[in-house]
C-alpha cells in the first residue's frame, strides 16, 4: 500500500514540475534534459534546477514596448521607405523574415556588409583594427575577459582610444571576469574609461535563485557603425596563435544600418 502511495505521488510530482518547464517556453532539448533530470532525481532534481536551471527575468512591459517602438523606424529602408520585407521576392523567404521578426520582436533590415570571423586570431585583429579608428564611442560587453595577452592588448588597445577622447564603456560579467583586477584596469580606468561587473555575488545581496544569472554575450559595437557578436571571448584560450589547441568559435562582424 505504502509503495501505491509513494509511486502515486512520484508520478504527480514529475507530471506537474514537467508541466511548470514545460510552461517556461524553453528550448525542446533543454525542456527534454530538465524533465528527465527532475523525473531521475525527485526532489533534489527541483533544487538543482531552483538553484542552477536558466532564469527568465520579467521585464517591465512599458521598458518592452519603447524599445520595440525604438526599433520600429529602422525596419524602414531609409533610401526608400518601403518595408524591407516588401523586397524579398522569394515565399520561403518572406516566411522566415515574418517568423524571424514574430518570435525575436528584431526588424528586418538592409545592410551594407556581413564577415564571418572564423577564429579568435581573425577576430582579435578585426576588432582592434575597428577600435582604433572609433571616433566617439566602444561598447564592449564579455562574458570573460582575461589579463592574459590578448586581454592586454584589447586592453592597450581601449586605453588609447579612451586617450584620444572615445567614450569607451566595457561590460563583464562578474563570474566569468573574475580574473580581470582593478591593477589591470588601472591605466585603462585612468585613461577615462568605464568598468562595469554584471550580477556580482555579494553574501550581503545572496539570492540564491539568481546565483547562474550571468550574461554570456560577447559584444562590441564601435561608433553605431560596427558590430561585433558571436562566441569568441577576450582569451588566450580563443587565439591559436598563443595556445596550440585553442577553442574554436565564430564571431560576425556588421557594417551598415543592422
Amino acid at each position: 500500500m505504502l509503495t501505491t502511495v509513494l509511486t502515486a505521488l512520484e508520478v504527480a510530482y514529475v507530471l506537474a514540475i514537467s508541466g511548470w518547464i514545460v510552461m517556461k517556453k524553453r528550448p525542446p532539448v533543454a525542456t527534454v534534459a530538465w524533465v528527465l533530470a527532475m523525473a531521475a532525481l525527485p526532489y533534489i532534481g527541483f533544487l538543482v534546477y531552483f538553484f542552477l536551471g536558466p532564469r527568465r527575468i520579467h521585464r517591465n512591459r512599458l521598458k518592452r514596448l519603447r524599445a520595440k517602438l525604438m526599433l520600429e523606424p529602422a525596419h524602414r529602408d531609409e533610401r526608400t521607405s518601403i518595408d524591407v520585407t516588401t523586397c524579398l521576392h522569394a515565399t520561403a523567404d518572406r516566411q522566415l523574415a515574418h517568423l524571424l521578426r514574430r518570435t525575436s520582436d528584431s526588424p528586418l533590415v538592409s545592410g551594407h556588409n556581413v564577415r564571418v570571423l572564423l577564429d579568435g586570431a581573425v577576430m582579435f585583429d578585426a576588432l582592434v583594427d575597428a577600435i582604433e579608428h572609433a571616433k566617439h564611442h566602444v561598447h564592449l560587453e564579455y562574458y570573460m575577459f582575461e589579463p592574459d595577452r590578448t586581454g592586454t592588448r584589447v586592453r592597450d588597445t581601449l586605453t588609447r582610444a579612451a586617450l584620444r577622447g572615445v567614450e569607451v564603456k566595457l561590460l563583464v560579467d562578474a563570474v566569468g571576469s573574475s580574473n580581470l583586477s582593478q591593477r589591470f584596469l588601472a591605466p585603462f580606468l585612468a585613461a577615462g574609461g568605464h568598468v562595469a561587473r554584471f550580477h556580482a555575488v555579494r553574501l550581503a545581496r545572496f539570492r540564491p535563485h539568481l546565483v547562474n544569472f550571468r550574461t554570456h554575450r560577447k559584444i562590441a559595437v564601435i561608433d553605431g557603425r560596427i558590430g561585433f557578436a558571436g562566441g569568441i571571448n577576450i582569451s588566450d584560450s580563443q587565439d591559436e596563435r598563443h595556445v596550440k589547441h585553442a577553442h574554436r568559435d565564430t564571431h560576425v562582424c556588421f557594417e551598415g544600418q543592422a
